[in-house]
Parts: C-alpha cells; structure tokens; sequence
C-alpha cells in the first residue's frame, strides 16, 4: 500500500476523537462505497477493521447522499449485542469530505474462504465437531436477530465471518425490520441467489424471517458437502435445481402459490427426491433430517432457528474444546477435528477481513 495513502487516511482519522486512537496498518480491501483498513487501537490494542466511505451521490439515498445500505447496516447494529453478529465499534462523518468511517471488529476470513481452504487441504467433507459448532452459532445469531424482529435477507458464506472457529454474520446492508403487519411488503432483491429461497425468486414481496432460515440451511449442507446446496446461472435454472430436488410445488402443498407473479405454469412436475442426494454426510445421519427441515418448499413449513437449536437431534451433542487441521483416515466420514483457520487470499467482502498475519 502506497505510504502517501497510509498518511492521508492516519491524518483523517485523527480529525475525530472516536477514531485518534487508531494506528493504520494496510488497506485489506475494496467495495462499491470505499476502502478498507485494518488498525490497531493503540488505547487498547485491539486489531480493528475501517470502512470509509465516500459519499457522493445525493440522488439514491435518504440522507444526504449516504448510501442507504449503511445508514440501515449502522442503525441495525447499534441495536444487536451478540456473539455471533459482528460488533460495530464506532462511527464517525465528516459533513465536509464526504466521508463516513465505521469501526468493526477484525475476523481472520469469511465462511467461504474457510470452505475453500478446507477443500485445498483435502478434507471432502467438513469435520463433525466443526458443522456443529458453527451450525449452531450462525442460528444462535438469527434466533437472536428474528427474537428481535429483524431479518437479514442476504445470509450467504461471504457474509458469515470467521476467527478462530468463531463464527460472525455480518453486513447487514439489505436486513429489514420484520413488520407485524400483514400487508408488509418488502423488496425482491434480497439474498444471493444460490442461498435465495423459492418464495422470493418467485416474487414474493410479503415474507418472514424463514427467508433466512432457508439460507442457513443451504448453508449448513454446503459446509457438510463443501459444495453448494442449490447452484443455478439465473433465476428460472435455480427453481428447477430446487424443484428437481424437492418436488414442484402445488396449491396443495403450498397454498396461494399460483398468486406468485414469477411462476411459470411450464415447470415439469417433477417429485420429491431423497435428501440424501443433496446432502450425504455418514458422520451424523440427522444432519440430513436438519437440512431437509430448514429447506422446506413452503415458508411456513420451515423449523425455526430456535427449534432446531432447542429441539434437533443434531444439536444435542457437547462442542469439542480443541480440534486438529489435518485430515486423516476418518475425514472421509467428517471425523477429522480442525485447530486453526484456513488462511484467506484476500479480504472476501473486505469490511472485516484479515489478510496479514
């Protein structure tokens, strides 16, 4: 990273009294708003993460220019205190260069760069005493957020941060409140599409927090399998890999269907298949019952977060105090027990990562 950078960043910084106390260390990453540094907080020693951003365009957002994502991601995590959300440590504006700097914790890489490095060590399947750790973390997060009525509608690896087997959701730039009226409706837009549920590439616009357990269920399978659970190019290929697994759903099993504005009445009707084909993982047969129950069709079918965390088989299991990264001769049934994390190539969604040792 260019010195003359490091200096103007450190200068601006110093210009707040929240943020005077952080060191810069590197840029780690880059999005559509902005930058990201890592720093040390030389009042604590804390390794933090920067988001700055540079807010222009006053036309596309409701408060002078700010993007709307970041004015809901910084309101919503003011109001959640939880071990498995990322903690937004500070904030500060300047009205006069545009800029906006959010301080969060620092994780060492996203949930996909740890599959990813799993798979590039060998392991074809994730060990047990793993999936059920972070499994259980990421619902313990949304039982928490959808407690609190707010859904987060973009759950996907990238968004699941990770340090030291410690797993974070994070950026909550599309989450919603969840309104208790019934004629609430929200955007489409929401979740990438391989972890987006069918109601919502079927053009729902009134939906609950099932949304997200949808995701966390492709989720979980995919870290069992470590390949994703439903992989379409667009939006029609994704309803026939998930009609094609779970069965084309009818006004019977899955009432005012046929009022979605994006079903097409050409799907063929095809019949449910045995989960085992999307989701084999001999280690612990009812990983399979809790991926099936989490991706039911219809949204009101789905188990809740809290139910599976209170009341599946799959949980009811103690979490190992120490595991190794290496894979040996059980890995194959998801035995093997993991240490330490996989080390990221770059800074996946940027805001949090990690990229220097």
């Amino acid at each position: 990273m260019d010195d003359d950078e490091i200096e103007e960043v450190q200068a601006e910084l110093q210009m707040y009294h929240s943020t005077s106390s952080l060191q810069v260390r590197q840029k780690i990453g880059s999005g559509a708003y902005g930058h990201v540094y890592s720093a040390q907080d030389n009042a604590n020693g804390r390794i933090v993460a920067i988001k700055i951003f540079t807010v222009t365009d006053v036309h596309h957002s409701e408060d002078h220019g700010m993007p709307v994502t970041i004015i809901r991601e910084t309101g919503l995590l003011r109001s959640l205190r939880h071990p498995n959300v990322v903690q937004l440590l500070d904030q500060a504006m300047c009205r006069q260069t545009r800029k906006m700097y959010l301080v969060f914790e620092l994780c060492e890489c996203n949930l996909r760069q740890y599959i990813e490095g799993l798979t590039d060590n060998g392991f074809t399947k994730m060990p047990l005493n793993m999936l059920r750790s972070i499994s259980r973390q990421i619902l313990s997060a949304l039982a928490y957020c959808h407690d609190r009525r707010v859904i987060h509608r973009d759950l996907k690896p990238e968004n699941i941060l990770m340090d030291h087997m410690h797993a974070k959701i994070a950026d909550f730039g599309l989450a919603r409140p969840l309104s208790s009226k019934e004629d609430a409706r929200y955007t489409g837009m929401a979740a990438t599409i391989w972890y987006r549920p069918p109601e919502i590439i079927l053009g729902a616009t009134v939906y609950g927090a099932s949304v997200d357990t949808w995701s966390a269920g492709c989720i979980i399978n995919e870290m069992a399998n470590l390949k994703v659970t439903f992989e379409g190019d667009n939006e029609v290929h994704m309803l026939m890999k998930i009609f094609s697994q779970l069965g084309t759903p009818t006004e019977e099993s899955w009432p005012d269907i046929t009022s979605l504005p994006h079903l097409l009445t050409q799907f063929p009707q095809w019949q449910r298949k045995d989960m085992s084909l999307i989701c084999d993982y001999p280690a612990d047969a009812s990983l399979i019952n809790l991926v099936e129950a989490m991706i039911e069709m219809y949204p009101g079918d789905r188990i809740t977060p809290q139910e599976a965390l209170d009341e599946h088989p799959f949980f009811n299991q103690e979490e190992p105090t120490e595991v190794s990264t290496q894979p040996h001769a059980s890995q194959e049934e998801g035995q093997a027990e993991v240490q330490t994390q996989p080390e990221s190539e770059d800074g996946g969604n940027g805001a949090f990562v990690m990229t220097e040792g």
